[in-house]
């Protein structure tokens, strides 16, 4: 049985999932501060999430954490 082709919705998910990705990567090529970067991965899976925010928590060998969000 051949499976059933990917609907107009599943597409366009994809579509901005491989944007949200290629605008991460743009900035990593461009060697951002760390918490610019954490604070755009944020931005980018609040939006595929379509939340209002989103956290990356960063734990350190020294027992510290640092929260960023967006």
């Amino acid at each position: 049985m051949t499976p059933a082709p990917p609907s107009v919705a599943q597409l366009e998910a994809l579509l901005a999932e491989q944007a949200a990705l290629r605008r991460v990567a743009t900035l990593v090529a461009g060697d951002p501060p760390p918490g610019r970067l954490f604070e755009a991965v944020c931005e980018e899976v609040g939006r595929i999430l379509g939340v209002e925010s989103a956290n990356i928590t960063r734990f350190d060998d020294d027992g510290t954490q640092t929260v960023r969000g967006a």
